[in-house]
């Protein structure tokens, strides 16, 4: 007889840190999300968590990922959004698409955003970060430090 899993056996499959950090899925994945069956549904693992920490999902709507980290299980990183504009900002902050900001890359394995800035062959490690918007300051004051003449990358859009 298979044993059927338990609240208690789905967080335990959840590498579950501090709140604002990615509480990444270690079981299976499908495309990139964590996947398994409770109670005889199917479930990807983020919309499971949410579930069992918040109740009811709303309807009509989808999971935005604001950490960017499909396997990320923390709620706190959860936002609610029209299949439409999940779709759109995928195309513009997503790691596997076009990113949001220059020189800022997700860590797959820390779940903490990067900055490297490269010249030729050289790599420059700018740090980690929780949130990419710092990070991408940071590479800013990275990249004026290191080339004269620098103009912001990823400074906000005025007007």
């Amino acid at each position: 007889m298979v044993k059927k899993l338990t609240p208690e056996d789905f967080w335990r499959k959840i590498d579950r840190k501090s709140e604002a950090e990615c509480w990444p899925w270690l079981g299976p994945t499908h495309a990139g999300y964590g996947r398994l069956e409770y109670r005889g549904k199917k479930y990807f693992a983020h919309r499971l968590a949410y579930i069992l920490t918040r109740g009811v999902l709303p309807e009509n709507l989808v999971i935005d990922h604001l950490c960017s980290n499909k396997r990320c299980c923390n709620p706190a990183h959860f936002d609610w959004v029209s299949d439409r504009l999940n779709i759109a900002r995928g195309t513009t902050s997503k790691k596997w698409g076009k990113r949001r900001f220059r020189n800022v890359r997700l860590g797959e394995e820390s779940c903490r955003w990067r900055v490297v800035l490269r010249s030729g062959k050289v790599a420059v490690n700018g740090g980690t970060f929780d949130h990419e918007e710092v990070a991408a300051m940071q590479a800013d004051v990275l990249a004026a430090r290191l080339f004269p003449g620098f103009r912001a990358f990823n400074a906000p859009e005025m007007g």
